[in-house]
Parts: structure tokens; C-alpha cells; sequence
């Protein structure tokens, strides 16, 4: 049973070298799941590509997704993640290209690092208000995500984290804003520039004025709580 699934040793190498498995429970081909409430984390690669898999249900008394644990689950649609998981580990649903729905608990303190990354379905996400942090690729490749809501919650975005998002191609060029972080600057930057942020900028993104050497000056207001890693970096 799933149960018993979930705590096998050594499932990381007896799924990530393998494509299209395939999940037989009981002699039966798996392609719908529920994670049961005696259960309180889903294993890193327990269903690793699981391309059958369609619907999966998470007990209320999971507090981890573990990373790679639904990556190439290409069937799956839907997702809801409750309110009990406080985790979602990295590249937990990278490559799901099925999933067009996405429901984010409020118990989630962070999106992991390409949790969601080339989720080509996917449309538009909601972060709820528990979350800090958002990591780098967390929605790269994301092609028809257009719309993003960041809560004033997040104040640390990684490197990319909307890279190839139709989301982020739909920003004008400058210093593009992701909730109240100040997350990238778009397009050629004019000789000279000074750049003073908005009120109330919470962070600045990992990388978010990487290479940039014509920015001769900024004024970072004392809101700001994080400053992201290499957001300066080359800026001589």
C-alpha cells in the first residue's frame, strides 16, 4: 500500500534512473493516490516519474514534500497541497507539464529551489501569506504562468525564479517588482543610472542587478529586510 511505499529505503535510487514508471498497488496500475492521514512526509523520489499518475491526494497530517518526490509526473492536473505541510523540497514537481492547477497551504514557509519548474500548464499561482521565500527556478520555464500573486510575506526570491514565465515577459523593461521585492532589472540598462527603489521594497532579488555596470547608484529605503546573494555582483 502507499503507506508501506512511502517508507522504503532507498527509493531515490530505485526511481531516479528509471522514466516512465510505473506504480502498481496490490497488482493494480496506480494512477490515482492518496496519501494517508497516518503519514506525515512523502519521501524524496517516491513517485518520480510516475507518468500514470493523475490524482494524488495529500493526508492532512503531511508536513514535507520531498524534492523530486512528483518530478515528471506528467499526468497529474491538479495539485493541493494543505495547510499542514510547512516544506516543499526542491524540484518536488519540475516537469509535472500536465499540471494546470495548483492550491498552495497556508502552513508553506518555502517554495524550494525549481519546486515548480517547467509546469508548462500551469496558468496562474496564488502564494499564500506563510511563505518567506521563494528559490531560485522555483517557476522557470513556467510558459503560460501570466499571473503571479506574492504575498508582502516573501522578502527572499532566488535567481530565476520566473525566468520564461509569460508573467515575465508581459513586465516592461526596468526594475521589475515580484510582490515587494525588487527582483530583476529588464533589458539594457541606460549609461548613468540611478536607481532609487520604491517604499516599502521588502528585498532584493538574488542576482536582481547582477552585471549591470552603467548602475552608478541606488537608494535601498530601511524597509528592505533581505538583500539576495550576487545582487550586486559586477556592478563596477
Amino acid at each position: 500500500d502507499i503507506a508501506a511505499w512511502c517508507n522504503i529505503s532507498g527509493l531515490d535510487n530505485l526511481m531516479k534512473y528509471r522514466s516512465n514508471n510505473k506504480l502498481h498497488i496490490n497488482n493494480e496500475l496506480a494512477t490515482s493516490i492518496t496519501i494517508p492521514n497516518g503519514e506525515t512526509a512523502i519521501p524524496s523520489y517516491a513517485f518520480y516519474n510516475c507518468t500514470e499518475l493523475t490524482r494524488v491526494t495529500i493526508g492532512g497530517r503531511v508536513t514535507s514534500v520531498g524534492s523530486w518526490s512528483f518530478r515528471g509526473c506528467t499526468g497529474l492536473t491538479r495539485v493541493t497541497i494543505p495547510d499542514s505541510v510547512k516544506s516543499i523540497g526542491s524540484n518536488a514537481f519540475n516537469n509535472c507539464t500536465g499540471l494546470t492547477s495548483v492550491t498552495i497551504g497556508g502552513g508553506v514557509k518555502s517554495i524550494g529551489s525549481g519546486t515548480f519548474s517547467n509546469c508548462s500548464g500551469l496558468t496562474d499561482v496564488t502564494i499564500p501569506e506563510s511563505v518567506t521565500s521563494i528559490g531560485e527556478n522555483a517557476f522557470l520555464g513556467c510558459t503560460r504562468l501570466s499571473s503571479v500573486t506574492i504575498p508582502e510575506s516573501v522578502t527572499s526570491i532566488g535567481n530565476r525564479a520566473f525566468y520564461n514565465t509569460a508573467w515575465y515577459a508581459n513586465q516592461s523593461d526596468g526594475l521589475v517588482y515580484a510582490g515587494k521585492v525588487a527582483y530583476e532589472y529588464k533589458g539594457t540598462m541606460p549609461s548613468n543610472t540611478s536607481i532609487v527603489l520604491e517604499k516599502g521594497t521588502l528585498g532584493i532579488a538574488d542576482y536582481a542587478f547582477w552585471g549591470f555596470t552603467k548602475l552608478t547608484s541606488i537608494t535601498i529605503p530601511n524597509s528592505v529586510k533581505s538583500i539576495g546573494e550576487s545582487a550586486f555582483y559586477g556592478c563596477t
